[in-house]
């Protein structure tokens, strides 16, 4: 009682866990020496029939000889690190069966004690069982693709879908399914995911697939195969010609970091799938060609290039959608332009603008806006800038715009304009009625205003003598050759015109020459224009010949006037001397 007290008192424990645990450690010590002895027991794993000794009893042998036993035991621990070795593929000879049963299994950890030796075993055991289970689940699989590829083959009737999903099918038996593709004309869908088909096996399946035997193909599934870039290269340059293919599954591939360029030539694609890859990029037109992309688990490089493409494609967005209405703004602003109602015109106009600006809209886009600028500029100089009438908007152009514009003249404006406003030969009689009055106009808009011969003989008639008049707008009228002689009578008695305008007034060839004859006065002048007009070669040469004359001319627009070669050789001659004219614009 004393000694056991003491024993207590020191240990901390009662006795009879003193003594179980005596107990435990000469029962281990007895298993020990009885293992050492027959070199038998739960370590072994041998094949008796076979002669074959496992990890286990080497290792006990050495320990009894004491020769090897580091190299035993190093091997030992090693091969118990790596438990997925149990999960290895057996080679089989063709036309052989693997025996699951002979698989060995992995022995219980090294170091483990008695009492946990048994558990560990039955364990291991089990995880045999199985994989053995396993190992012929996937000989099962890979018989039953043999035998369905036979029958495919056998088969004369036109398949739609040929499902291979999950049946071990490797390189080698990848050259029966590019055999069998060859006669499924109409095969639609291709379903060979989860294999083993590598680099080698896509080059065979490639052929297949580059026949036109395949051109019904839409969907065809590859993933989770081991094609790797080189692979997928392959798959995809066969797949160019088929015009029909929407989707494609390479995930789980091995691609990467860079997609295999291939890839990007298949723009018939809708839908590619990529997910569970090593990709760090992807071409940028790619993610705008597909409608559906899925790039899930691959590398944090691309989660981190996708974050910053989206934002771009956001911004992106965001200019298009802001494009977008500024050209519905333009229309609008034309809209309330047509009706005369020019404070909407120009509010439309402005909001425009800044959506364009906003854009960063190409040089096209802006050009609309300020050709609707311009136009509402030159109308507020005919109307005044917060004319609005619910009145007949032609009845405005030919009474109230020529009212206010004689108005203007009469209270000695400098500037005039009666833009687009149909005011018609009658209109133009009436306004030339009050040109006559004024003596220091300078700047007259005559556009798009409907003025034939009569009209322009009135006008011309009016600004005779006007030394003042540097600026005349005629475009968009129908004064032809005859309305231009009387224009050519008073050009002739003013020196001081700078900008002339006559595009599109059905000019010829004559008219022209009569126009320029008379030009050859007037010095001063800086810009012509006489576009779509057809004067042809015989026009472009009477003007060539008048280059030498227009000293000051620095623009020449003589677009879709019908000159070809030999005009244009007469016109280019004369630029050697025209020192204005080839540092400025020359128009064709």
């Amino acid at each position: 009682p004393i000694g056991g007290a003491a024993e207590h008192h020191e240990t901390g424990l009662p006795s009879k866990y003193q003594q179980a645990k005596e107990r435990a450690r000469r029962q281990r010590k007895k298993e020990k020496e009885k293992r050492l002895e027959t070199a038998e027991g739960v370590l072994s794993s041998d094949d008796e029939e076979g002669g074959k000794k496992g990890m286990g009893v080497l290792l006990l042998e050495a320990m009894k000889k004491d020769t090897h036993e580091d190299e035993y035991i190093a091997e030992f621990k090693e091969c118990l690190e790596r438990p997925a070795m149990l999960l290895g593929d057996i080679e089989v000879e063709e036309g052989e069966e693997a025996d699951p049963l002979n698989y060995p299994y992995a022995p219980p950890a090294f170091g483990s004690t008695i009492s946990e030796w048994s558990v560990e075993e039955d364990f291991s055991k089990e995880v045999t069982r199985g994989v053995s289970r396993l190992l012929k689940k996937s000989l099962d699989r890979r018989q039953a693709a043999i035998a369905m590829l036979d029958s495919a083959a056998e088969d004369d009737t036109e398949t739609a879908t040929l499902d291979l999903t999950h049946q071990e099918i490797d390189d080698a038996l990848v050259v029966r399914v590019a055999e069998s593709l060859l006669s499924k004309s109409r095969l639609g869908e291709l379903l060979l995911a989860v294999n083993k088909i590598g680099p080698v096996g896509a080059s065979k399946l490639a052929v297949a697939l580059g026949s036109n035997a395949l051109a019904s193909l839409t969907h065809l599934d590859l993933g989770y195969n081991l094609l790797g870039n080189q692979g997928a290269a392959a798959i995809a340059n066969s797949l160019r010609g088929t015009a029909g293919l929407t989707e494609l599954g390479l995930e789980g591939n091995q691609l990467g970091p860079r997609l295999p360029d291939a890839l990007q030539g298949l723009t018939q694609l809708r839908s590619l799938r990529l997910r569970n890859n090593a990709l760090t990029s992807v071409p940028i037109p790619m993610l705008s060609m597909l409608r559906q992309l899925d790039l899930e688990e691959n590398t944090p490089e691309l989660a981190e290039f996708l974050s910053e493409f989206l934002l771009d494609e956001e911004a992106e967005a965001a200019k298009r959608k802001h494009c977008r209405e500024g050209l519905r703004l333009v229309t609008l602003a034309w809209t309330a332009y047509g009706v005369l109602d020019m404070p909407l015109a120009r509010r439309y106009c402005e909001q425009a603008g800044s959506r364009m600006a906003k854009a960063d809209a190409m040089p096209g886009e802006h050009a609309k806006v300020q050709e609707l600028r311009e136009a509402i500029e030159r109308r507020d100089g005919a109307l005044g800038k917060e004319f609005k009438s619910d009145k007949d908007p032609a009845q405005i152009m030919k009474g109230e715009s020529i009212e206010r514009a004689v108005l203007k003249i009469n209270g000695g404006g400098t500037d005039v304009s009666l833009f687009a406003q149909q005011i018609g030969d009658q209109g133009a009689i009436s306004f030339s009625k009050a040109l006559k009055e004024s003596s220091v106009l300078a700047w007259i808009d005559l556009t798009n205003n409907d003025i034939g011969p009569l009209g322009a003989t009135h006008l011309a008639a009016a600004l005779e003598g006007k030394t003042a008049l540097n600026t005349l707008w005629l475009p968009y009228n129908k004064i032809g050759d005859e309305g231009v002689t009387a224009l050519s009578r008073m050009l002739s008695t003013n020196t001081s015109l700078a900008k002339l305008d006559l595009a599109s007034n059905g000019l010829s060839a004559k008219g022209a020459e009569v126009l320029v004859h008379t030009l050859k006065a007037n010095p001063s002048l800086r810009e012509l224009r006489l576009s779509m007009n057809y004067i042809g070669n015989e026009g472009a040469t009477a003007v060539a010949m008048q280059l030498k004359a227009l000293r000051d001319l620095q623009e020449l627009d003589l677009a879709g006037c019908g000159v070809e070669r030999e005009g244009s050789q007469a016109i280019v001659k004369e630029l050697r001397f025209h020192q204005g004219l080839t540092a400025g614009r020359l128009i064709f």
